[in-house]
């Protein structure tokens, strides 16, 4: 009966980490508040924003950070659609969706993650395509 215990606890941390990372992005989207993303990037990324002519197959995470930050500023979002998609690996998660902006701008979102040692989500890509 212990090892089921213990079976039950780690599957149901395990959800409530995913379900909390993925609702913590799409927090972050909502708010605009790209310094949050920080701790959830990892130390190098890709980062891709068509309207900002930005294309960086790997930049620094406080780089990316800082474009996020005036991305944000300059295109406010007005509504946010972000899913999960059906994970084919236990290490990346793929999520995808549509950030729509005040003046009507449609941007594409595809973020790729990846679930590290410690059983922590970080993301290694985002791209921002209209």
């Amino acid at each position: 009966m212990y090892p089921l215990k213990i079976l039950i606890v780690f599957l149901f941390s395990t959800f409530v980490r995913v379900h909390t990372f993925s609702a913590e992005v799409k927090d972050i989207f909502l708010t605009g508040n790209a310094s949050r993303f920080e701790e959830l990037l990892k130390s190098n990324i890709e980062l891709r924003i068509d309207s900002e002519n930005i294309n960086y197959k790997t930049t620094k995470n406080e780089q990316a950070t800082q474009i996020l930050k005036i991305f944000f500023r300059k295109n406010p979002v007005k509504k946010l659609e972000l899913e999960e998609l059906s994970n084919k690996s236990a290490f990346q998660k793929f999520y995808t969706g549509k950030y729509v902006t005040y003046d009507n701008q449609i941007y594409k979102i595809y973020i790729v993650s990846e679930t590290i040692p410690n059983q922590t989500q970080l993301i290694e890509k985002i791209q921002l395509r209209n």
